[in-house]
């Protein structure tokens, strides 16, 4: 497993821009550079928008230790030296029920995670569905959910 990011532990709420991509905030920016996780309903819409800003979704590994290594809805944990992880994770309503136990674990092993959605804010322009994701955070796994 790869070692926890820099950033703390935790659920980072990054709005994206709705049209203007120079509506997205310096800090929404850094957050998305610096978290391990980048959860997002459609990875070729948020790969767009993340390449757009410089902001890698590979993120490489030198230690010796197993790193994450996820595509869009599968769950793979590899020896994975030179290739890295890939930081961007599909989480939409079709693969909520597998993928919300694999962001908490991770975030309970250190790991930060940012969730975005395909323009707007998370939770609030996206489905219902989201909502019991950050109650069940909060409430049941003390998981701490800030919004950038």
């Amino acid at each position: 497993m790869s070692t926890p990011t820099a950033m703390p532990a935790c659920l980072y709420i990054v709005a994206t821009p709705i049209g203007n991509l120079s509506d997205m905030t310096p800090r929404a920016i850094e957050t998305l550079k610096q978290v391990a996780i980048i959860a997002c309903e459609d990875t070729r819409t948020s790969g767009k928008l993340l390449a757009h800003f410089g902001i890698n979704t590979k993120v490489n590994t030198e230690d010796n230790d197993k790193s994450i290594h996820k595509t869009d809805d599968t769950d793979a944990t590899t020896d994975n030296k030179t290739r890295g992880h890939n930081k961007l994770w599909a989480y939409h309503e079709h693969n909520s029920a597998i993928q919300t136990p694999k962001i908490i674990e991770m975030i309970q092993q250190g790991h930060s995670v940012a969730l975005i959605s395909d323009a707007g804010t998370p939770l609030v322009s996206d489905p219902g569905f989201m909502n019991a994701f950050v109650i069940v955070l909060r409430i049941h796994f003390g998981v701490n959910t800030k919004m950038h």
